[in-house]
């Protein structure tokens, strides 16, 4: 079903769906590492690791291998962390190349929240109504800076659902799709139920930046994405400063 706002326990369930098909076992104390290699496998989704990322050169890849006719039509060169590509035949997420390993996870976390939370059900929405042109959705997700502030590397990018019918024009917001990608990458990759768990196990002996280091290095994540859901989460004050 096609909603215009996702609220947490929406996203949660498309989380647990997702494993569901998988056949994957949700993350644990002893193996606290998300695998979205095999998460996206299971969607058949094509994942390229690409050098300088661009919106053209996703294109260019995509055509070669099959998953396009026709180039997009609006691409540029600006550098991206992440692009995601989606039609009813073929879905493809790019990162890239050059970023640090937990950055290129956030990236395909995020892309993967588009793909599951917005391009899925604007696909199903369309069969349904029985739309004579079926829907594509494309996101360029921007290179952020490696001395970005806690929380900004879960910024917004550019979602463009490419068929303006009366269902793409129910998808919400650009803003509120990037938002919901976030929270998509926040909850899949530290997953709330997990923090809680290695918390209580850590915080008789770490305490401070330590622990900020050791649950970050647990869920091979960024300290920058780690504080950002510590702090949404309640463990950390709201002025929590950034550990390089």
């Amino acid at each position: 079903m096609l909603e215009t706002n996702l609220d947490t326990a929406s996203i949660r369930q498309v989380i647990a769906n997702l494993y569901k098909g998988a056949g994957i076992n949700f993350p644990t104390s002893t193996r606290p590492i998300t695998s979205l290699g095999g998460l996206t496998g299971s969607l058949s989704l094509i994942w390229h690791e690409v050098p300088k990322l661009t919106s053209r050169s996703a294109s260019e890849i995509l055509l070669q291998q099959g998953g396009l006719l026709n180039p997009l039509t609006e691409v540029n060169d600006e550098k991206l962390a992440g692009f995601m590509y989606a039609n009813a035949s073929c879905g493809a997420i790019f990162v890239e190349q050059g970023d640090r390993l937990t950055r290129r996870r956030f990236s395909a976390a995020h892309e993967l929240g588009h793909y599951l939370l917005h391009f899925i059900p604007l696909l199903e929405a369309a069969k349904e109504t029985g739309e004579e042109e079926l829907p594509e959705l494309i996101d360029g997700l921007p290179i952020t800076s490696e001395e970005a502030e806690p929380g900004t590397e879960f910024q917004e990018g550019i979602a463009l659902p490419t068929v303006t019918s009366g269902i793409s024009a129910k998808l919400p917001t650009y803003e509120q799709m990037e938002h919901e990608a976030n929270e998509f990458a926040a909850e899949i990759l530290m997953p709330e139920a997990l923090i809680r768990e290695l918390f209580q196990n850590y915080s008789g002996r770490f305490q401070g930046r330590y622990l900020v280091r050791r649950l970050a290095a647990d869920l091979l994540v960024s300290l920058s994405a780690m504080q950002w859901r510590l702090r949404k989460l309640g463990y950390l004050p709201p002025t929590t400063v950034q550990w390089n």
